[in-house]
């Protein structure tokens, strides 16, 4: 089970640096939204972490994915929009 909860650590650190790097390419249109989506992955990765028992080995509770999914969407949506603006 440790090795699931580092999993998704390094899964939310990975978003923080793609986050990072899309900030840097397109930062008036997509750096907040590709923000949020590191914020949430984050904040998943905390709620894993509550709702782990690390001691014994066993999840005690189920990690809200909600917001992660809604930030992921939003991105989504300003990727396609961004794509539009600039297409030649």
């Amino acid at each position: 089970m440790r090795a699931r909860v580092e999993e998704v650590r390094s899964g939310a650190e990975a978003t923080r640096l793609h986050a990072a790097s899309v900030s840097l390419q397109a930062p008036d249109s997509l750096a907040e939204s590709a923000d949020a989506v590191a914020s949430a992955a984050s904040d998943l990765a905390d709620d894993v972490v509550r709702n782990t028992d690390l001691n014994q080995g066993v999840p005690i509770g189920n990690p809200d994915v909600t917001k992660l999914v809604a930030r992921i969407t939003d991105f989504r949506h300003a990727a396609v929009r961004y794509a539009g603006a600039n297409a030649a």
